[in-house]
């Protein structure tokens, strides 16, 4: 039995949210350490622990979005488990 083994656990971003590059390679590296990105918010980051695995991320911007408008909100989609996309997919 391990003394702590948690299965979310949370960071502060200390990211811009311009530095796209910084960010794909940070949630890669957590992939790698065993934590899928759950939620992303402009403060915290949520992860929930999976196997450790080479996982590819992008970050895509809505240039019409706003923090604001709560009509636009939608979930992450980031439903699926932490695995490798099929063969043949980018």
């Amino acid at each position: 039995m391990k003394l702590f083994d948690r299965q979310k656990k949370q960071e502060i971003n200390l990211y811009a949210y311009y530095d796209h590059a910084g960010i794909v390679r940070h949630l890669e590296d957590m992939a790698r350490q065993g934590w899928q990105l759950e939620k992303a918010g402009s403060v915290f980051w949520t992860y929930r622990r999976c196997k450790p695995a080479e996982l590819r991320y992008a970050v895509v911007y809505f240039p019409k979005a706003s923090q604001f408008d709560r009509s636009r909100r939608r979930s992450s989609g980031n439903s699926g488990s932490c695995a490798k996309p099929p063969a043949g997919s980018w």
